[in-house]
């Protein structure tokens, strides 16, 4: 409008935005919906459509461009602004929603004449009978091995000097279970699928052809499952019009398809989708748990809900008008405010499993426990990349849930929160305390009692830890856990790991005591009073200083182990089961052999070294305060690799990922090597290594480059933009003159 905004609409420069062509797809009757519309070029790159008008850079102010925001940020030019050819000034058409890490290059112009040409760009294809039968061979289709031989294709014998033909038997017994009539799930991922055949009256014969493009669809009603990810579905009307075409779906995956959330004049009736189990709406951009709301409502039998990267911060303060339980939710608002809050136990009686990850949550009272912990079936849930600093526990007199007040009748006090839950996922959260994770622990007033999983990494409290020592010390505070990490946990691990925690609580405990003593020996013996009173008195109130002294002494000591019991709430316990641990502790105290002995690992390691590979395994007694550093020496000098190009790995009996020991100045405890545990040695090319290092390092500063190149240009063009209108305003003035 000449003021640095435009609508998105086209009314850009005081144009009237009728007087521009309508933009449409190449069939001539699709509409492109700015905010709405999914995009597609000839290789493949996806974007939303963000505007339609006229651009004020361009050198026609009547010609129509289409703006659009990749999916790929760094496959534009612009952030939705241009210089104006006329002004010099920056006009924004239009804002890049969805360039989360603000790149500023995800906008595009586009000619609409480039839209009037097919094979460039398309809105998507409709989804018929004809597409599906696209994903799998016809059963009269050519044979790829014709007499059951690939022609063509060889294999030469160990001589070289014979070829052996390449057989492919069952080809038709393969074909019969390859047709789409007789499947009940198909996958139809990023084939540019808008939607069903359309409809929208633009054409005479519109109607017949939607008819006909759909016709023998019956044909796949028996479908049970559907995957939809990466296709051009923006709209709920169009997910919405494929799950009532196949009735009898059970899955549906629309993952990667931006339909956003749904209009309030969309029509869903409650349990019209009652056979649907799973549904995948992961990197959907929804914005409102009122969306979830209304489809959990048309879909009561969910038993798998994937909502990774909405935006999902109202869950806890959804609200509904008390008494209405299947209207529509009509208010958004505090949790103390009028409306009755949404009952999600009640929305997903079903529920086992429910994806949250990315989905703007900061806190786990009133995004989680509150809305979420009463769902009676829910045993796997997924928080990652949310902003969750901690997990409370819940207070034992706490009578309120998610759903409504303290004197709600449906309120059982002696309730615990998530009774089913299973496994938890809390990877790159903001975790940064241990006391944040005792909530998880069986031993606390309000647990989760039936946690048997966790998925627990990229959080700030592990950052300056080994992978092994995290492990180690997380089984060892939380007595339940099975499996870490997608790793089970056996019971030589546990006891390794208790055992290996005890010693540490216990040593730092005695150390605390004896720092604590020391801190108060040295402010008696610092006290004026108490120098002249020792001087002065008699042999009684000597000793009776003395006594003061040792209380003292003893205060400050009690006082320093307190807290640190109060940060190891498992300790009295484990050093109760492990006695002979905290004993190994107490004489390591007095004298370093006890300690050392007991700090002591046996390894074994095993070379996979091209070159030692066959050596006998390599078995030796470590302290548990070696380096790795140390240990590629000793490595080094019985399988003669170089240390530079060593790798080495632990694992644990049971454990199919190996750990690797990648820090030279970290210790085996660290990293909570366990006693028995298994080395290995790999040998690489480092310099093939420093070669691939510098090629990425090569290709990020080409990326830095190539963004400054382009921030370079958009500000030439600015200022050249900007001379240019100062330099027409003085030639208009002479003119006048």
């Amino acid at each position: 409008n000449g003021n640095g905004n435009g609508n998105g609409n086209g009314n850009v420069n005081g144009d009237d935005s009728s007087a521009h062509p309508r933009v449409v797809a190449p069939d001539g009757r699709t509409p492109l919906l700015p905010h709405v519309t999914r995009l597609r070029d000839s290789d493949g790159f996806v974007a939303t459509l963000r505007y339609v008008g006229p651009v004020s850079s361009a050198k026609s102010s009547t010609e129509s461009y289409a703006g659009v925001e990749w999916d790929d940020p760094t496959r534009g030019k612009h952030d939705g602004s241009v210089v104006c050819r006329r002004t010099g000034a920056l006009v924004r058409h239009f804002a890049c929603r969805d360039d989360a890490e603000g790149i500023g290059t995800a906008g595009s112009f586009l000619r609409a004449g480039k839209f009037e040409k097919r094979g460039g760009w398309d809105c998507g294809v409709a989804l018929t009978p004809a597409l599906l039968k696209s994903r799998y061979v016809e059963r009269d289709a050519a044979l790829i091995a014709p007499g059951n031989v690939l022609p063509d294709c060889y294999a030469r014998t160990s001589g070289g000097k014979e070829k052996k033909a390449i057989e492919f038997w069952g080809e038709m017994k393969i074909r019969d279970r390859q047709q789409a009539e007789g499947l009940e799930g198909v996958g139809l991922r990023a084939m540019g699928i808008r939607g069903l055949p359309r409809n929208d009256g633009n054409e005479k014969n519109a109607e017949d052809d939607a008819d006909n493009e759909s016709a023998g669809l019956e044909a796949y009603s028996h479908l049970k499952s559907m995957d939809l990810a990466g296709n051009l579905l923006c709209t709920w009307e169009a997910a919405l019009g494929i799950l009532r075409r196949f009735p009898r779906l059970e899955e549906f995956n629309l993952s990667s398809n931006r339909i956003r959330d749904t209009a309030p004049s969309l029509q869903l009736e409650s349990g019209e989708f009652d056979k649907l189990r799973v549904l995948n709406l992961n990197g959907c951009k929804i914005g409102s748990a009122r969306t979830i709301w209304r489809m959990a409502r048309a879909a009561p039998n969910l038993e798998e809900l994937c909502l990774a990267h909405s935006d999902l911060s109202d869950i806890g303060s959804l609200s509904y008008e008390e008494g209405r339980s299947n209207s529509e939710v009509d208010e958004v608002g505090d949790r103390d405010g009028d409306g009755a809050k949404v009952r999600w136990e009640d929305v997903f009686p079903k529920l086992r499993l429910l994806d949250l990850s990315d989905c703007r949550l900061s806190s786990w009272e009133d995004d989680v426990r509150r809305p979420l912990g009463r769902l009676p079936q829910l045993t796997e849930l997924i928080l990652n990349e949310n902003a969750i600093p901690s997990i409370t526990a819940a207070p034992a007199s706490d009578e309120s849930t998610n759903s409504g007040d303290a004197g709600d009748d449906n309120t059982d006090a002696g309730d615990v929160d998530f009774p089913s839950l299973i496994s938890l996922h809390l990877v790159s959260c903001s975790i940064a305390s241990w006391s944040d994770l005792d909530a998880l622990s069986s031993s606390s007033s309000s647990s989760l009692p039936s946690l048997r999983s966790l998925r627990f990494r990229s959080n700030p409290l592990t950052s300056r830890m080994g992978t092994g020592e995290v492990r180690s010390t997380l089984i060892a505070r939380l007595e339940n856990l099975e499996a870490l990490n997608a790793s089970p946990v056996g019971e030589k691990e546990r006891t390794e790991a208790e055992r290996r925690y005890v010693g540490t609580v216990a040593r730092e405990m005695l150390l605390a005591e004896t720092e604590g003593r020391a801190e108060a020996a040295a402010a008696m013996s610092g006290s004026p009073d108490k120098r002249k009173g020792t001087h002065s008195g008699g042999s009684g109130s000597s000793s009776g200083e003395g006594g003061e002294a040792d209380g003292g002494e003893d205060e400050a000591a009690a006082q320093r182990k307190s807290r640190i019991l109060a940060l190891h709430p498992r300790f009295s316990s484990l050093a109760t089961k492990h006695r002979d641990a905290v004993s190994a502790s107490a004489d390591g105290a007095n004298s370093g052999g006890g300690a050392l002995a007991h700090d002591a690992i046996n390894v074994s390691i095993r070379s996979m070294a091209p070159g030692s590979c066959g050596a006998e395994p390599l078995r030796r007694r470590l302290p548990g305060s070696t380096t790795v550093g140390r240990l590629k020496a000793l490595c080094g000098r019985k399988f003669d690799v170089e240390v530079n190009a060593m790798r080495l790995h632990f694992r644990i009996e049971g454990d199919p990922f190996p750990t690797e020991l990648d820090d030279d100045a970290s210790t085996l405890r660290s990293y909570g090597v366990p006693d028995g545990a298994e080395i290995l040695l790999n040998e690489v090319d480092v310099e093939d290594e420093r070669r691939r290092d510098e090629r990425a390092r090569i290709e990020r500063a080409r990326g830095r480059d190539e963004l400054g190149r382009r921030d370079e240009a958009r500000r030439e063009l600015a200022s050249s933009a900007t001379a240019a209108a100062t330099s027409s305003v003085g030639v208009s003035v002479a003119g006048r003159s």
